[in-house]
C-alpha cells in the first residue's frame, strides 16, 4: 500500500480527507474524526508511510499483532503504530473502523449527534408542522379487485378441499389424492 492508495480508501470508504497537522512538518497529516473533531490518525507522508491510529483499550491486543508496533508520533498509549509496507489493507480498514467507532472512552467530552431537526414545542412560528399523509384515491371495490388476482373455479374447489385436520404425516399424501379426485 501506498500513500495514493491510503488516501483513496479513507475517502472512498470513510469521506474522510487527511489534513496538515499544526506542527512543523509539512509532512505530518491527521484524519479528524467526523463527530469528536480531534485527530484519530496521524500519518507521515515520507516513505515509509508511518501511521498512529488510536486504539483506545484494545491496544495492548493489536499492538502484539505482526504489523503493528508502538506509536511514532504520540506518547499516548491508547495508540499503535503501523507501516503501509507491513500492513494490508482489510487489516487497516478494521482497525480504521474499530477507531471511529470507539474513538472516546470518554463520552462527557462528546458532543452529541442529532440526526434529525425536532423543532421545540413553544415555538410557534416554525414552518414545520403536522400534516395528515394522503392516502391513494380509488374506490374500494376496485381495490379488492386489484388485491385479489383471478383464480380458476377448479383451483378454488382444490384449495378449499384441503384438509388440515389429518395428522401431519399423512396430511401431503391424503389431501393429494383428496384434491385429485
Amino acid at each position: 500500500m501506498n500513500w495514493q492508495e491510503l488516501t483513496d480508501l479513507v475517502s472512498n470508504h470513510y469521506g474522510l480527507k487527511f489534513v496538515l497537522s499544526g506542527e512543523a512538518s509539512q509532512h505530518i497529516e491527521v484524519l479528524i474524526h467526523p463527530v469528536l473533531r480531534r485527530p484519530f490518525v496521524i500519518a507521515s507522508r515520507d516513505e515509509p508511510v508511518h501511521l498512529d491510529i488510536y486504539c483506545g483499550g484494545l491496544r495492548p491486543l493489536i499492538q502484539d499483532l505482526p504489523a503493528f508496533s508502538a506509536p511514532k508520533f504520540t506518547t499516548n498509549q491508547q495508540w499503535v503504530g503501523t507501516s503501509l509496507k507491513s500492513i494490508d489493507q482489510i487489516t487497516l480498514q478494521k482497525v480504521l473502523n474499530y477507531s471511529l467507532k470507539h474513538f472516546s472512552a470518554d463520552q462527557q467530552h462528546a458532543p452529541q449527534e442529532q440526526m434529525i431537526y425536532l423543532p421545540p414545542d413553544n415555538e410557534s412560528d416554525t414552518p414545520y408542522h403536522a400534516q395528515q399523509i394522503q392516502l391513494p384515491i380509488g374506490s374500494k371495490a376496485h381495490s379488492e379487485t386489484q388485491k385479489k388476482p383471478h383464480v380458476p373455479s377448479q383451483i378454488e374447489k382444490m384449495v378449499h378441499a384441503y384438509d388440515y385436520t389429518i395428522p401431519s404425516s399423512e396430511i401431503v399424501a391424503y389431501n393429494f389424492y383428496h384434491q385429485a379426485r
